[in-house]
Protein backbone atom coordinates (compact mmCIF):
# COMPACT_ATOMS: atom_id res chain seq x y z
CA UNK A 1 0.00 0.00 0.00
CA UNK A 2 1.55 3.31 -1.07
CA UNK A 3 2.29 6.24 1.17
CA UNK A 4 -0.60 8.33 -0.19
CA UNK A 5 -3.05 5.47 0.34
CA UNK A 6 -1.93 5.01 3.94
CA UNK A 7 -2.05 8.72 4.67
CA UNK A 8 -5.50 8.89 3.14
CA UNK A 9 -6.61 6.03 5.38
CA UNK A 10 -5.21 7.80 8.43
CA UNK A 11 -7.10 10.95 7.53
CA UNK A 12 -10.37 9.18 6.86
CA UNK A 13 -10.45 7.32 10.16
CA UNK A 14 -11.96 10.30 11.93
CA UNK A 15 -13.40 12.12 8.97
CA UNK A 16 -13.38 15.90 8.86
CA UNK A 17 -11.89 16.12 12.33
CA UNK A 18 -8.56 15.12 10.83
CA UNK A 19 -8.54 18.29 8.73
CA UNK A 20 -6.93 20.04 11.70
CA UNK A 21 -3.95 17.74 11.48
CA UNK A 22 -2.28 19.70 8.72
CA UNK A 23 -0.19 18.30 5.90
CA UNK A 24 0.59 14.65 6.54
CA UNK A 25 2.36 14.34 3.18
CA UNK A 26 5.77 14.68 4.78
CA UNK A 27 8.38 15.45 2.10
CA UNK A 28 10.84 13.12 3.83
CA UNK A 29 8.34 10.26 3.62
CA UNK A 30 7.74 11.01 -0.05
CA UNK A 31 11.47 10.87 -0.67
CA UNK A 32 11.74 7.52 1.13
CA UNK A 33 8.91 6.18 -1.01
CA UNK A 34 10.62 7.40 -4.19
CA UNK A 35 13.87 5.63 -3.28
CA UNK A 36 11.96 2.46 -2.49
CA UNK A 37 10.25 2.44 -5.91
CA UNK A 38 13.63 3.01 -7.55
CA UNK A 39 15.06 -0.08 -5.88
CA UNK A 40 12.10 -2.18 -7.08
CA UNK A 41 11.83 -0.78 -10.61
CA UNK A 42 12.46 -2.87 -13.74
CA UNK A 43 14.61 -1.28 -16.45
CA UNK A 44 16.48 -2.32 -19.58
CA UNK A 45 19.29 -3.82 -17.49
CA UNK A 46 16.94 -6.11 -15.54
CA UNK A 47 17.97 -9.14 -17.59
CA UNK A 48 21.62 -8.69 -16.71
CA UNK A 49 22.35 -11.66 -14.37
CA UNK A 50 23.87 -9.53 -11.62
CA UNK A 51 21.21 -6.83 -11.70
CA UNK A 52 18.43 -9.39 -11.98
CA UNK A 53 19.72 -11.08 -8.82
CA UNK A 54 19.69 -7.73 -6.99
CA UNK A 55 16.15 -7.03 -8.19
CA UNK A 56 14.93 -10.42 -6.94
CA UNK A 57 16.65 -9.88 -3.59
CA UNK A 58 15.07 -6.42 -3.23
CA UNK A 59 11.63 -7.71 -4.08
CA UNK A 60 11.92 -10.59 -1.62
CA UNK A 61 12.92 -8.10 1.08
CA UNK A 62 9.94 -5.88 0.23
CA UNK A 63 7.59 -8.87 0.40
CA UNK A 64 9.01 -10.01 3.73
CA UNK A 65 8.44 -6.54 5.18
CA UNK A 66 5.06 -5.65 3.65
CA UNK A 67 3.32 -9.04 3.40
CA UNK A 68 4.89 -10.89 6.32
CA UNK A 69 5.61 -7.79 8.48
CA UNK A 70 9.29 -8.56 8.99
CA UNK A 71 9.82 -4.95 10.04
CA UNK A 72 7.81 -5.30 13.26
CA UNK A 73 10.65 -6.66 15.45
CA UNK A 74 12.62 -3.51 14.55
CA UNK A 75 9.78 -1.05 15.09
CA UNK A 76 11.43 0.48 18.14
CA UNK A 77 14.78 1.06 16.41
CA UNK A 78 13.70 2.16 12.92
CA UNK A 79 10.41 4.04 13.37
CA UNK A 80 9.41 7.27 15.05
CA UNK A 81 5.99 8.74 15.98
CA UNK A 82 4.01 10.94 13.60
CA UNK A 83 3.45 14.33 15.17
CA UNK A 84 -0.10 15.48 15.66
CA UNK A 85 -2.04 12.30 14.94
CA UNK A 86 -3.07 11.60 18.55
CA UNK A 87 -4.09 15.20 19.20
CA UNK A 88 -6.91 15.06 16.68
CA UNK A 89 -8.17 11.68 17.92
CA UNK A 90 -8.64 12.74 21.52
CA UNK A 91 -12.31 13.71 21.58
CA UNK A 92 -13.81 12.47 24.85
CA UNK A 93 -17.25 11.68 23.40
CA UNK A 94 -15.86 9.02 21.08
CA UNK A 95 -14.83 6.48 23.76
CA UNK A 96 -17.14 4.34 25.91
CA UNK A 97 -16.17 1.69 28.47
CA UNK A 98 -17.80 -0.47 31.13
CA UNK A 99 -16.49 -3.02 33.64
CA UNK A 100 -17.32 -6.71 33.46
CA UNK A 101 -17.83 -7.52 37.14
CA UNK A 102 -18.59 -11.22 36.65
CA UNK A 103 -17.59 -13.39 33.73
CA UNK A 104 -19.21 -16.83 33.54
CA UNK A 105 -17.87 -19.47 31.14
CA UNK A 106 -19.17 -22.91 30.22
CA UNK A 107 -16.66 -25.76 30.27
CA UNK A 108 -18.72 -27.62 27.65
CA UNK A 109 -18.56 -24.83 25.09
CA UNK A 110 -15.77 -23.15 23.15
CA UNK A 111 -15.38 -19.87 25.02
CA UNK A 112 -12.86 -18.49 22.51
CA UNK A 113 -15.44 -18.79 19.74
CA UNK A 114 -18.04 -17.14 21.97
CA UNK A 115 -15.68 -14.24 22.67
CA UNK A 116 -15.17 -13.99 18.93
CA UNK A 117 -18.94 -13.68 18.60
CA UNK A 118 -18.84 -10.69 20.95
CA UNK A 119 -16.21 -8.94 18.84
CA UNK A 120 -17.99 -9.86 15.65
CA UNK A 121 -21.07 -7.76 16.45
CA UNK A 122 -18.90 -4.71 15.71
CA UNK A 123 -17.38 -5.95 12.48
CA UNK A 124 -18.17 -3.67 9.60
CA UNK A 125 -18.39 -0.64 11.86
CA UNK A 126 -15.93 2.26 11.86
CA UNK A 127 -14.69 1.66 15.38
CA UNK A 128 -12.07 0.12 17.68
CA UNK A 129 -12.76 -2.36 20.46
CA UNK A 130 -10.55 -3.34 23.40
CA UNK A 131 -10.56 -5.88 26.19
CA UNK A 132 -8.57 -4.42 29.10
CA UNK A 133 -7.18 -6.27 32.14
CA UNK A 134 -5.94 -4.17 35.05
CA UNK A 135 -3.93 -6.55 37.27
CA UNK A 136 -2.92 -5.67 40.82
CA UNK A 137 -1.74 -7.81 43.70
CA UNK A 138 -5.25 -8.45 45.08
CA UNK A 139 -7.60 -8.27 42.09
CA UNK A 140 -8.05 -8.13 38.34
CA UNK A 141 -10.40 -5.56 36.86
CA UNK A 142 -11.82 -6.41 33.41
CA UNK A 143 -13.08 -3.63 31.14
CA UNK A 144 -14.62 -3.63 27.67
CA UNK A 145 -14.17 -0.42 25.69
CA UNK A 146 -15.17 0.80 22.25
CA UNK A 147 -14.40 3.98 20.32
CA UNK A 148 -16.19 5.51 17.34
CA UNK A 149 -14.25 6.76 14.32
CA UNK A 150 -17.28 8.02 12.41
CA UNK A 151 -17.27 11.52 11.00
CA UNK A 152 -20.14 12.49 13.25
CA UNK A 153 -19.45 13.58 16.83
CA UNK A 154 -22.84 12.23 17.91
CA UNK A 155 -22.25 10.35 21.25
CA UNK A 156 -25.26 8.14 20.59
CA UNK A 157 -23.17 6.25 18.01
CA UNK A 158 -20.67 4.95 20.57
CA UNK A 159 -23.51 4.30 23.03
CA UNK A 160 -25.14 2.12 20.39
CA UNK A 161 -21.88 0.16 20.05
CA UNK A 162 -21.71 -0.25 23.82
CA UNK A 163 -25.28 -1.56 24.04
CA UNK A 164 -24.48 -4.06 21.31
CA UNK A 165 -21.47 -5.35 23.26
CA UNK A 166 -23.54 -5.72 26.44
CA UNK A 167 -26.16 -7.74 24.59
CA UNK A 168 -23.49 -9.95 23.01
CA UNK A 169 -21.96 -10.72 26.42
CA UNK A 170 -25.37 -11.54 27.91
CA UNK A 171 -26.18 -13.87 25.03
CA UNK A 172 -22.83 -15.65 24.76
CA UNK A 173 -21.90 -15.75 28.46
CA UNK A 174 -25.18 -16.18 30.41
CA UNK A 175 -24.84 -15.23 34.05
CA UNK A 176 -22.12 -12.63 33.44
CA UNK A 177 -22.61 -9.20 34.96
CA UNK A 178 -21.56 -5.78 33.69
CA UNK A 179 -21.49 -2.42 35.46
CA UNK A 180 -24.82 -0.65 35.34
CA UNK A 181 -23.47 2.56 33.83
CA UNK A 182 -21.18 3.36 30.94
CA UNK A 183 -18.16 5.62 31.27
CA UNK A 184 -17.81 8.16 28.46
CA UNK A 185 -14.30 9.48 28.00
CA UNK A 186 -10.75 8.41 27.29
CA UNK A 187 -9.33 5.37 29.08
CA UNK A 188 -7.54 6.24 32.32
CA UNK A 189 -4.62 4.06 33.35
CA UNK A 190 -4.27 3.72 37.16
CA UNK A 191 -0.64 4.79 37.40
CA UNK A 192 1.06 7.90 38.67
CA UNK A 193 4.34 8.96 37.17
CA UNK A 194 6.16 7.37 34.25
CA UNK A 195 5.38 3.96 32.78
CA UNK A 196 6.96 1.58 30.28
CA UNK A 197 5.06 -0.01 27.40
CA UNK A 198 5.46 -3.32 25.60
CA UNK A 199 3.73 -3.89 22.26
CA UNK A 200 3.12 -7.44 21.04
CA UNK A 201 2.29 -8.40 17.48
CA UNK A 202 1.86 -12.01 16.46
CA UNK A 203 -0.58 -14.32 14.73
CA UNK A 204 -2.49 -16.11 17.48
CA UNK A 205 -3.42 -19.64 16.42
CA UNK A 206 -4.26 -22.95 18.07
CA UNK A 207 -1.50 -24.92 19.75
CA UNK A 208 -3.95 -27.22 21.49
CA UNK A 209 -7.47 -28.09 20.39
CA UNK A 210 -9.81 -25.12 20.87
CA UNK A 211 -7.02 -23.19 22.71
CA UNK A 212 -7.70 -25.34 25.78
CA UNK A 213 -4.19 -24.78 27.16
CA UNK A 214 -3.85 -21.19 25.99
CA UNK A 215 -6.31 -19.25 28.16
CA UNK A 216 -5.56 -15.74 29.40
CA UNK A 217 -6.09 -16.91 32.97
CA UNK A 218 -2.69 -18.59 32.85
CA UNK A 219 -1.10 -15.17 32.36
CA UNK A 220 -3.19 -13.36 34.98
CA UNK A 221 -2.69 -16.11 37.58
CA UNK A 222 0.97 -16.64 36.73
CA UNK A 223 2.17 -13.04 36.84
CA UNK A 224 0.75 -11.64 40.07
CA UNK A 225 2.26 -8.31 41.18
CA UNK A 226 3.90 -8.46 44.60
CA UNK A 227 4.02 -4.71 45.11
CA UNK A 228 2.27 -1.67 43.69
CA UNK A 229 4.94 -0.68 41.18
CA UNK A 230 4.59 -4.12 39.55
CA UNK A 231 0.92 -3.63 38.65
CA UNK A 232 0.20 -3.85 34.94
CA UNK A 233 -2.53 -3.29 32.37
CA UNK A 234 -2.98 -5.59 29.37
CA UNK A 235 -4.83 -3.96 26.46
CA UNK A 236 -6.06 -6.24 23.66
CA UNK A 237 -6.94 -3.72 20.95
CA UNK A 238 -8.63 -4.59 17.67
CA UNK A 239 -9.91 -2.62 14.71
CA UNK A 240 -12.16 -4.26 12.08
CA UNK A 241 -10.82 -4.31 8.52
CA UNK A 242 -13.87 -3.59 6.41
CA UNK A 243 -12.13 -3.50 3.03
CA UNK A 244 -9.78 -6.40 2.34
CA UNK A 245 -9.36 -5.56 -1.37
CA UNK A 246 -6.11 -3.59 -0.88
CA UNK A 247 -4.56 -6.54 0.99
CA UNK A 248 -5.59 -8.97 -1.74
CA UNK A 249 -4.32 -6.68 -4.51
CA UNK A 250 -0.97 -6.33 -2.75
CA UNK A 251 -0.60 -10.10 -2.51
CA UNK A 252 -1.47 -10.53 -6.19
CA UNK A 253 1.03 -7.87 -7.26
CA UNK A 254 3.83 -9.29 -5.13
CA UNK A 255 3.16 -12.83 -6.33
CA UNK A 256 3.23 -11.77 -9.99
CA UNK A 257 6.39 -9.72 -9.47
CA UNK A 258 8.57 -12.63 -8.32
CA UNK A 259 6.94 -15.69 -9.93
CA UNK A 260 9.01 -15.39 -13.18
CA UNK A 261 12.16 -15.83 -11.09
CA UNK A 262 11.08 -19.08 -9.41
CA UNK A 263 12.76 -21.20 -12.09
CA UNK A 264 15.43 -20.63 -14.70
CA UNK A 265 16.49 -22.89 -17.57
CA UNK A 266 19.89 -23.11 -19.25
CA UNK A 267 20.65 -25.08 -22.42
CA UNK A 268 24.00 -26.60 -23.30
CA UNK A 269 24.94 -28.19 -26.69
CA UNK A 270 28.07 -30.02 -27.87
CA UNK A 271 28.79 -30.68 -31.58
CA UNK A 272 31.54 -33.00 -32.87
CA UNK A 273 32.42 -33.16 -36.62
CA UNK A 274 35.13 -34.40 -39.04
CA UNK A 275 35.45 -33.22 -42.65
CA UNK A 276 37.47 -34.35 -45.76
CA UNK A 277 37.76 -32.55 -49.09
CA UNK A 278 39.43 -33.35 -52.50
CA UNK A 279 39.49 -31.37 -55.76
CA UNK A 280 40.87 -31.63 -59.32
CA UNK A 281 41.29 -29.07 -62.09
CA UNK A 282 42.16 -29.48 -65.84
CA UNK A 283 42.38 -26.79 -68.51
CA UNK A 284 43.79 -26.36 -72.05
CA UNK A 285 43.60 -23.96 -75.01
CA UNK A 286 44.42 -23.49 -78.76
CA UNK A 287 44.76 -20.29 -80.72
CA UNK A 288 44.21 -19.94 -84.45
CA UNK A 289 42.21 -17.35 -86.28
CA UNK A 290 39.63 -18.17 -83.72
CA UNK A 291 40.45 -19.20 -80.18
CA UNK A 292 38.98 -21.88 -77.92
CA UNK A 293 39.44 -22.71 -74.24
CA UNK A 294 38.46 -25.94 -72.55
CA UNK A 295 38.38 -26.40 -68.79
CA UNK A 296 36.94 -28.77 -66.19
CA UNK A 297 36.98 -28.76 -62.39
CA UNK A 298 35.30 -30.79 -59.63
CA UNK A 299 35.39 -31.15 -55.83
CA UNK A 300 34.00 -33.53 -53.20
CA UNK A 301 33.34 -32.80 -49.46
CA UNK A 302 32.16 -35.26 -46.84
CA UNK A 303 31.31 -34.54 -43.14
CA UNK A 304 30.63 -36.94 -40.31
CA UNK A 305 29.57 -35.79 -36.77
CA UNK A 306 27.01 -35.81 -33.94
CA UNK A 307 25.36 -33.20 -31.69
CA UNK A 308 24.19 -33.46 -28.05
CA UNK A 309 22.03 -31.00 -26.14
CA UNK A 310 21.05 -30.73 -22.43
CA UNK A 311 18.59 -28.49 -20.59
CA UNK A 312 19.20 -27.76 -16.90
CA UNK A 313 16.45 -26.26 -14.71
CA UNK A 314 17.45 -24.20 -11.66
CA UNK A 315 14.92 -23.56 -8.87
CA UNK A 316 15.29 -20.50 -6.66
CA UNK A 317 14.03 -21.95 -3.40
CA UNK A 318 13.78 -18.55 -1.72
CA UNK A 319 11.32 -17.41 -4.37
CA UNK A 320 9.47 -20.73 -4.42
CA UNK A 321 9.06 -20.75 -0.63
CA UNK A 322 7.90 -17.13 -0.60
CA UNK A 323 5.29 -17.91 -3.26
CA UNK A 324 3.95 -20.74 -1.09
CA UNK A 325 3.70 -18.39 1.91
CA UNK A 326 1.86 -15.78 -0.16
CA UNK A 327 -0.61 -18.47 -1.22
CA UNK A 328 -1.13 -19.27 2.46
CA UNK A 329 -1.80 -15.60 3.18
CA UNK A 330 -4.28 -15.44 0.31
CA UNK A 331 -6.18 -18.41 1.70
CA UNK A 332 -6.20 -16.83 5.15
CA UNK A 333 -7.60 -13.52 3.86
CA UNK A 334 -10.27 -15.31 1.86
CA UNK A 335 -11.42 -16.95 5.09
CA UNK A 336 -11.34 -13.56 6.80
CA UNK A 337 -13.77 -12.19 4.23
CA UNK A 338 -16.36 -14.56 5.67
CA UNK A 339 -15.34 -14.63 9.34
CA UNK A 340 -14.06 -11.08 9.79
CA UNK A 341 -10.60 -9.56 9.70
CA UNK A 342 -9.06 -7.37 12.40
CA UNK A 343 -5.94 -5.27 12.88
CA UNK A 344 -4.90 -6.49 16.30
CA UNK A 345 -2.11 -5.93 18.81
CA UNK A 346 -1.58 -6.38 22.54
CA UNK A 347 -0.10 -3.65 24.72
CA UNK A 348 1.26 -3.90 28.26
CA UNK A 349 1.47 -0.77 30.42
CA UNK A 350 3.34 -0.90 33.73
CA UNK A 351 5.50 1.30 35.98
CA UNK A 352 7.93 -1.63 36.05
CA UNK A 353 9.83 -2.22 32.79
CA UNK A 354 10.68 -5.82 33.68
CA UNK A 355 7.03 -6.59 34.38
CA UNK A 356 5.99 -5.07 31.04
CA UNK A 357 8.50 -7.34 29.30
CA UNK A 358 7.53 -10.45 31.28
CA UNK A 359 3.82 -10.02 30.57
CA UNK A 360 4.52 -9.55 26.85
CA UNK A 361 6.58 -12.75 26.66
CA UNK A 362 4.01 -14.69 28.67
CA UNK A 363 1.29 -13.50 26.32
CA UNK A 364 3.30 -14.67 23.29
CA UNK A 365 3.88 -18.10 24.84
CA UNK A 366 0.12 -18.55 25.23
CA UNK A 367 -0.92 -17.34 21.79
CA UNK A 368 1.68 -18.89 19.48
CA UNK A 369 0.28 -21.91 17.64
CA UNK A 370 0.82 -24.22 14.70
CA UNK A 371 -0.08 -21.64 12.04
CA UNK A 372 1.67 -18.66 13.64
CA UNK A 373 4.62 -18.98 11.25
CA UNK A 374 2.86 -16.79 8.66
CA UNK A 375 3.93 -13.69 10.60
CA UNK A 376 6.90 -13.07 12.91
CA UNK A 377 6.61 -12.57 16.64
CA UNK A 378 7.42 -8.98 17.55
CA UNK A 379 7.87 -7.61 21.07
CA UNK A 380 8.89 -3.97 21.24
CA UNK A 381 9.57 -2.32 24.59
CA UNK A 382 9.71 1.44 25.15
CA UNK A 383 11.49 2.33 28.36
CA UNK A 384 10.02 5.02 30.60
CA UNK A 385 13.47 6.51 31.21
CA UNK A 386 15.16 6.62 27.81
CA UNK A 387 12.10 6.89 25.55
CA UNK A 388 9.66 8.95 27.59
CA UNK A 389 8.38 10.95 24.60
CA UNK A 390 7.51 7.84 22.58
CA UNK A 391 5.90 6.25 25.64
CA UNK A 392 3.71 9.34 26.09
CA UNK A 393 2.75 9.18 22.39
CA UNK A 394 1.71 5.50 22.60
CA UNK A 395 -0.10 6.01 25.89
CA UNK A 396 -2.07 8.90 24.40
CA UNK A 397 -3.13 6.69 21.48
CA UNK A 398 -4.20 3.83 23.75
CA UNK A 399 -6.29 6.17 25.89
CA UNK A 400 -8.28 6.99 22.73
CA UNK A 401 -8.32 3.29 21.70
CA UNK A 402 -6.14 3.80 18.65
CA UNK A 403 -3.17 1.84 17.42
CA UNK A 404 -0.19 4.22 17.45
CA UNK A 405 1.03 5.23 13.99
CA UNK A 406 4.75 5.39 13.22
CA UNK A 407 6.80 6.51 10.24
CA UNK A 408 10.14 5.21 9.01
CA UNK A 409 13.01 7.28 10.34
CA UNK A 410 14.28 9.37 7.37
CA UNK A 411 17.85 8.73 8.48
CA UNK A 412 17.75 4.93 8.19
CA UNK A 413 20.42 3.08 6.26
CA UNK A 414 19.72 2.18 2.63
CA UNK A 415 19.18 -1.49 3.45
CA UNK A 416 15.99 -0.53 5.33
CA UNK A 417 14.47 1.64 2.60
CA UNK A 418 12.37 -1.32 1.46
CA UNK A 419 10.49 -1.30 4.77
CA UNK A 420 7.02 0.33 4.83
CA UNK A 421 7.25 4.10 5.22
CA UNK A 422 4.22 4.04 7.56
Amino acid sequence: MGIKKVLSTVKNTVGDFMANLGDLNDSQLQELERKKKELLSVNDDAMDPGKAANLVANRLTAIQSEVFRAYLPQLQQLYIPIDGVNDVCADESRVLSFDVTRWVTDANENNIEKLSNVYQVLHGENCNVALIFNRSSDKCKVTLAVSSENESFDPTIVRRYGARLRSAIAGNFPGSNCADTDAIGRIVFPYEGKVSISAVSNLATEKSEKFISQSIEKLLDGLVPKQEDENYTLVLLARPVNDVAPYINTLHEQYSAISPFAQMQKQFSITESAAAMSSSNFSGGASYIVSANVGKAWSTTSQVGNSQGNTVTYTNYSVKHTLALIEGQMKRIEQCQALGMWNFAAYVVSPNTSMAQNVAHMYVSLTQGEQSFLEPVAINVWNKTDQADTVAYILNALQSLHHPIFKLNPNVEEQFLLYPTL
